[in-house]
């Protein structure tokens, strides 16, 4: 978009002796820096000692790229130059790997096996046609309105969505945890029951049905 205003329909306003050298190398050394930062970001989750750890390391990928992606990409547009591309690229890099390092683990662990295929698959694909089918439609329907940071609006804005879908998938990891301690705990007294928990109308069926759940909490393994 900077090199080539004309054919990308782009106009970052940069001066005509501004080149950002080697984009495609940039590309490629991101996508290096994401096989190690994937990892890095699902180890991170494994490291909190809560049930909702999946979800907090994503929450923090989800914030600063709400946070972050306007500005960040203004500064861009301010200042077009090759080490600019690359500090921007580094840090949706970072931004990404928080959200996507935990989540295949957080997908094991948020659905039981019996509609653990369809869940996943259903979620994922249809959020990834519904939000990122449409962003480039919606990013250039943006820019020819003369918004620069249009794009970045609707990163943003996405990104709105998933902590409001993080909410429910913690309250959900909670809920569970909740009801694998119950079963344990009924199961060291087998006479008693487990009682009422907010959110859980059945405990001991919840537990059975959601094993995974529990059995990397913290609470032990309900197996």
């Amino acid at each position: 978009m900077v090199n080539d205003p004309e054919a990308s329909g782009f106009d970052t306003g940069a001066a005509s002796d501004v080149e950002i050298a080697h984009p495609d190398a940039i590309v490629t050394l991101q996508l290096a820096l994401l096989v190690l930062l994937f990892p890095a970001a699902g180890h991170a989750s494994d490291m909190v000692k809560t049930a909702d750890r999946r979800v907090k390391v994503m929450f923090c990928g989800a914030a600063a790229m709400l946070v972050g992606s306007v500005p960040i990409f203004e500064m861009m547009l301010l200042e077009p130059s090759t080490g600019m591309a690359f500090f921007m690229q580094t840090c949706f890099s970072c931004m990404l790997a928080a959200i996507g390092g935990p989540m295949a683990a957080w997908f094991v662990e948020a659905f039981p096996p019996m509609v653990r295929y369809s869940g996943v698959g259903m979620g994922y694909n249809f959020s990834q046609a519904v939000f990122g089918g449409s962003a480039p439609l919606i990013a250039t329907a943006l820019i020819g309105q003369g918004l620069k940071l249009g794009p970045m609006f609707w990163v943003s804005f996405v990104s709105l969505v998933a902590i409001g879908g993080q909410f429910f998938a913690r309250k959900a990891a909670l809920a569970g945890d909740t009801a694998a301690s119950l079963v344990a705990t009924a199961s060291a007294d087998p006479t008693g029951s487990p009682p009422a928990v907010e959110g859980v109308e059945n405990p001991t069926a919840a537990a059975q049905l959601e094993p995974s759940a529990g059995a990397g909490a913290p609470g032990g393994d309900v197996a």
